[in-house]
Parts: structure tokens; sequence; C-alpha cells
């Protein structure tokens, strides 16, 4: 009698229960990417939709390896791609630490950013 399970060996079944969050990818909307830049390392990310003009914007925050926040636009628009509005920085020049969590809190319109032994709380402007 066949199952659904039939013909499986036992790495693939490793394999599926390893790698089984990448189930139900998301999948880009172009194989661009949003924002790019040399010689710094992303340590998290979180997206606030804004409302503009015309349109839903979306922006991105994103927290470095050294310590810094950087606004950017997310946009397909091939012109604006790449597009940082503004890096926050939230320590004194020569003190660096990562950002280890982002988290908005859409209500209070507040970027809440976890660092080693403190949480700092940041108006969305």
């Amino acid at each position: 009698e066949e199952g659904p399970n039939e013909g499986l060996t036992e790495r693939s079944l490793q394999d599926a229960q390893r790698l089984y969050l990448m189930n139900d990818v998301v999948q880009p909307v172009s194989v661009d990417p949003l924002v790019w830049q040399d010689d710094v390392r992303f340590s998290k990310l979180v997206v606030d939709i804004v409302q503009g003009q015309d349109t839903l914007h979306h922006v991105m925050y994103i927290g470095t390896e050294y310590g810094t926040i950087l606004k950017a636009l997310a946009t397909t628009n091939k012109s604006l791609q790449g597009c940082y509005l503004e890096e926050m920085q939230l320590f004194p020049p020569g003190l660096r630490e990562p950002i280890l969590s982002l988290q908005i809190l859409h209500s209070d319109r507040t970027l809440f950013v976890g660092l080693n032994d403190r949480v700092l709380k940041i108006p969305l402007a």
C-alpha cells in the first residue's frame, strides 16, 4: 500500500524537518534588491506602512550591527531604488553596539529598539 510518504529517503525527511519554515516562503516581487549598501551588516528589519497623498508607502527601518538604524523607502520604482531617507545614530561617535531587535507599535507611532542591556523608544516621523 502506497502512502503520501512513499519513496521518501531518510535524508529528505531530515531536510523536511530542518527546513519546514521555508515551506511557505514569501516570494520576492523583483529579483533586484530594494536597498543595498557596501560594508554594512544589517541585523534587523521592520516595515512601516504610511499613507501618502495618493499611495501607501512602505518605509523600512533597518538595524545594523554597529548600532545605527537606516530608514529607507521600499519601492520597485527603478529610479528610486536604494532610496535611503535617513540614518539614525543611536550612540556617540566611537561607540558601537549591535541592534538585537526592532518592533513598531503602530498605535503609538513608536519604534522600539532592543540593545544588549536596554530598550530605546524612538518616535516615528
